[in-house]
């Protein structure tokens, strides 16, 4: 155990996103189109692998002013993938969501 980390995605609902966030659909049955809808989108339980989901979205662990406006490297991802800091199903909901117009934050744990 270590530094927990959440990516935490914003953004517009609709239809074609709803299986990529965090709740089943019928949670989400009554929300409008359009209507801004929070998920956490990766969850990390070390302190290594919280630095590297961090890196995958250009900030840093423990400096806070890069907490916010992240962006995606789809590469670092995919990498991050391959070496199994996260899952294949994180970085689809990752890349769909983005593509959806959501934004991105980091939020951390000690």
């Amino acid at each position: 155990m270590g530094t927990e980390a959440r990516i935490i995605a914003f953004g517009p609902f609709s239809l074609e996103i709803s299986h990529f966030l965090e709740y089943p659909y019928g949670w989400y049955e009554n929300v409008k189109r359009q209507k801004k809808v929070v998920t956490v989108v990766i969850k990390t339980i070390t302190t290594r692998s919280s630095e590297e989901v961090a890196e995958c979205f250009g900030a840093k662990l423990f400096d806070f002013g890069t907490h916010c406006d992240l962006v995606p490297n789809h590469e670092k991802l995919r990498k991050a993938v391959e070496d199994r800091v996260i899952e294949e199903n994180e970085l689809e909901s990752v890349l769909m969501l983005h593509e959806h117009g959501f934004e991105f934050m980091l939020s951390v744990d000690t």
